[in-house]
């Protein structure tokens, strides 16, 4: 009976003390001791504080027996979550997928108001460019046609002209009512005449 009292002291001296041993996601791991009223959202705190690569949204987990510790165990002690006198737990990094979408949402609509505001005062301006500018380029356009209209018309007349002048001044010889070519070759005792109105062979 002695030996059995001896256990349960040493087994309650034992329970006193919370030994747990995280072990972390890359595979190492590291032993705190915690008093037994200590509640598990101290531990957590006291594994943030130590020497080790720890993720920063992280969950603590159990194998044997399997449990995975809330927000809510967080406020009771390790000796109410059966952690005494030691426990093996797992770290575990929790994945913000629900989170991130809507951080990305509103960094959507920022970026999109500040598009929207910048734009505003480059399409005001470009109205007033429009409208300032814009008749002026038309006008500049019709003066350019304009004048290449009038250079097509000059460049007409003047091969008009050039044509006109190419054509060499015959000498008409006047004989009664007859009109003689001066510069007509004769052949073969053929003269070719000029009436007005046609031309015979005499």
């Amino acid at each position: 009976m002695q030996m059995t009292q001896e256990e349960q002291e040493k087994k309650r001296e034992r329970e006193k003390i919370a030994r747990i041993q995280y072990r972390l996601p890359d595979g190492s791991s590291v032993t705190r001791n915690y008093p037994r009223d200590e509640t598990l959202g101290s531990a957590i705190a006291d594994l943030r504080n130590q020497p080790v690569q720890i993720p920063e949204n992280f969950r603590l987990s159990m194998g044997i027996p399997r449990r995975i510790f809330s927000q809510e165990d967080e406020r009771v002690s390790l000796g109410d979550l059966g952690l005494t006198p030691s426990a093996s737990v797992l770290v575990q990094p929790v994945n913000n997928k629900k989170i991130q979408p809507k951080q990305d949402g509103m960094m959507a609509q920022c970026l999109a108001y500040v598009i929207m505001f910048l734009s505003f005062p480059l399409k005001i301006v470009s109205y007033i460019w429009s409208a300032i500018f814009g008749p002026q380029q038309s006008t500049s356009n019709e003066v350019v046609g304009g004048t290449s209209q009038s250079g097509d018309i000059r460049t007409g007349s003047g091969t008009q002209s050039v044509r006109r002048r190419n054509v060499p001044d015959k000498p008409v010889k006047r004989d009664g009512k007859t009109h003689r070519l001066s510069d007509v070759k004769r052949k073969d005792d053929d003269e070719a005449t000029w009436n007005g109105n046609s031309t015979q062979q005499m």
